[in-house]
């Protein structure tokens, strides 16, 4: 049995996905180690949520007939790989609460001399455009040419433009 946690906190992710942590797993065909592993998962996710209420889980790996159902349960999670990864069975998993924000996986050939389909996981394209930034040119105005305006204003005649009754021709 093999374990690795990593937490990734992805740069362009729904916001509130602030960290994905994942477990990757192997289990040795014919282990007696379920009940292990299986405690193992829930008690460090659990461990996990706590530390990181707002990260969002991914526990893929090769299972080999370790039934998920468990883990799913005790977890809220969803198993997503829906097609036999290795002969007629489903040994290689994605147990997920981040369902809703991938396609569907799809099987991909074997890499290399393993016998075991490899699995593509494509994240949903987002609609959100980004608006380019707005740019605004500005002068600043010198002290001098705000004083120089207000004397201008003092000093105009006013008297043409208050003698004319009509709006239109002023």
């Amino acid at each position: 049995m093999e374990v690795l946690w990593v937490k990734l906190i992805p740069p362009c992710h729904p916001r509130l996905t602030a960290s994905i942590i994942y477990c990757l797993i192997y289990h040795t065909p014919r282990a007696l180690s379920q009940a292990v592993l299986m405690e193992h998962i829930i008690n460090t996710c659990d461990i996990l949520k706590i530390r990181y209420p707002s990260a969002k889980f991914v526990i893929c790996g090769d299972f080999n007939e370790i039934n998920t159902e468990e883990l799913e349960n005790a977890l809220s999670l969803s198993q997503v790989v829906d097609f036999p990864t290795h002969n007629q069975s489903v040994l290689d998993e994605i147990v997920t609460d981040l369902s809703n924000q991938y396609l569907p996986p799809q099987p991909l050939p074997p890499v290399g001399k393993s016998t075991h389909l490899s699995i593509l996981w494509t994240p949903i394209p987002t609609t959100t455009h980004h608006q380019p930034p707005i740019i605004r040119k500005y002068r600043p105005t010198p002290d001098s040419l705000i004083r120089g305006f207000g004397q201008w204003l003092v000093h105009y005649p006013w008297v043409e433009v208050l003698t004319v009754s009509e709006v239109d021709i002023k």
